[in-house]
């Protein structure tokens, strides 16, 4: 065996098929962080987008929101970000893809995305949880 075929305790060895798989998930995913950071440049006012782009997409990204079917209507609803700016650049983002000539449809359906983000008010379900701390109420500190 040479030193390039040697397999090390506790590795996994994948087959060609599984890796060119793997490969071809990261690339579309890649793809598509790169795709929505240009959008963020050049579509929106976002006055750190040549710094920041890639990492507000991947924050995004990570973040959490909603998936809801509705009809004919795919929506895609995102939950604040911790910076108020990068929430209100990911509006921007949201307003750019809701905007363009052409419905984007989800892959093997005939579903039309549609994004929207929710608002720091929650007005979707019940507030934070609030428990006393210190004599005054701290909002999300724990849940009940």
């Amino acid at each position: 065996m040479t030193a390039d075929t040697r397999v090390h305790p506790g590795q996994q060895v994948l087959d060609t098929e599984t890796k060119l798989v793997h490969h071809a998930i990261r690339i579309a995913a890649f793809n598509t962080a790169q795709s929505l950071a240009r959008t963020i440049i050049t579509g929106t006012g976002y006055t750190r987008a040549d710094d920041e782009a890639h990492t507000l997409i991947r924050t995004a990204l990570a973040g959490s929101g909603d998936i809801i079917p509705d009809g004919d209507t795919l929506h895609v609803r995102l939950d604040p970000l911790s910076a108020p700016r990068h929430t209100a650049a990911l509006d921007e983002l949201r307003q750019a893809l809701n905007d363009t000539d052409t419905d984007t449809v989800y892959p093997a359906t005939t579903l039309t995305l549609r994004y929207s983000s929710r608002g720091r008010d929650r007005p979707h379900g019940r507030p934070p949880a609030q428990i006393p701390a210190c004599g005054t109420t701290a909002l999300g500190s724990c849940l009940r």
